[in-house]
């Protein structure tokens, strides 16, 4: 997946795994609530559907993408990639605003 490390300016990225499943999913998050048109493409559709269910994401965003995948024409592309379940969300980079 192509990163667009222009939504990456509130955290050091330093020795941060890009290819990490926690921290795709956060970029993933960031891109379906900030990016573009050319940003969602790099992302790809496939990836956006099979990571879906485990985002952390504001209800219309998350309404509006589960009603995409929905639609009859999408379904039937979609449909045979496995998605990821949903679990305990920990981000891959420090925050700012958790204390140690």
């Amino acid at each position: 997946m192509k990163i667009n490390r222009d939504y990456l300016w509130d955290y050091p990225m330093a020795g941060v795994d890009t290819e990490s499943e926690p921290f795709q999913k956060w970029y993933i998050a960031r891109v379906l609530v900030k990016g573009t048109l050319q940003d969602l493409q790099d992302v790809g559709f496939e990836t956006i559907y099979a990571h879906l269910p485990a985002l952390t994401l504001p209800y219309p965003i998350r309404e509006f993408w589960e009603w995409y995948f929905d639609r009859p024409a999408s379904r039937e592309k979609y449909e045979r990639i496995d998605r990821k379940p949903a679990d305990g969300f920990k981000s891959p980079v420090p925050s700012a605003f958790v204390k140690k």
